[in-house]
């Protein structure tokens, strides 16, 4: 079925608050958030490190965008609506961590040639769930999964401390002890000093 004529199908379950219609909407549309992504990057070659950042972030404006239609947000055409929301998302990222410079630890051109082609390889794209595994594997204990989980539906950490009856300042010391385990396993994602 082509996502068009799912969305228009969709649209209307989504509205009236069915669950399962509302994760089908996201789960469906997960390929518009990479190709939003690649255009983003194609006007702006600047931020392509920031690629898988933005990928993450481009996920969290469609779900956001989708929990927009299921709470009455006037929506005509889907897809570009979706689109829209993503394209801001990811607009609001790079201007608000412009200026961070995260550098992929690579030792020669020959590494950085065969990561770009790797990228377009979709055989390649279990990496993300591969990711997302690692990341869970990085939690001690159910309620830092959870706040991982939160996270990945599109929380910000001070909605996810709401949910959880617990204070911003605790969940961001367990998110940065986390990102540090998530580091130690996974060496290759750590930044290099400027």
């Amino acid at each position: 079925m082509d996502h068009k004529r799912l969305n228009t199908e969709l649209l209307p379950l989504v509205a009236a608050g069915d669950i399962g219609a509302r994760d089908r909407m996201i789960e469906s549309n997960v390929g518009l958030v990479r190709d939003t992504v690649r255009r983003f990057l194609t006007s702006r070659p600047q931020f392509k490190y920031l690629r898988d950042d933005l990928i993450s972030e481009g996920i969290l404006g469609l779900a956001e965008a989708v929990r927009d239609i299921a709470a009455g947000a006037p929506v005509q055409h889907v897809a570009a609506y979706l689109r829209k929301a993503v394209f801001n998302q990811l607009d609001s990222h790079v201007t608000a961590h412009g200026n961070t410079i995260k550098t992929p630890r690579m030792r020669d051109a020959e590494n950085v040639r065969r990561i770009e082609e790797d990228d377009c390889d979709p055989r390649n794209h279990h990496r993300e769930v591969d990711l997302a595994d690692e990341i869970m594997g990085s939690c001690q204990d159910d309620v830092e999964r959870e706040i991982v989980r939160l996270r990945i539906q599109g929380y910000k950490d001070v909605e996810v401390a709401e949910r959880l009856r617990l204070s911003t300042s605790w969940i961001n010391d367990v998110r940065r002890k986390m990102y540090e385990r998530f580091l130690t396993r996974n060496p290759e994602y750590r930044r290099e000093s400027p």
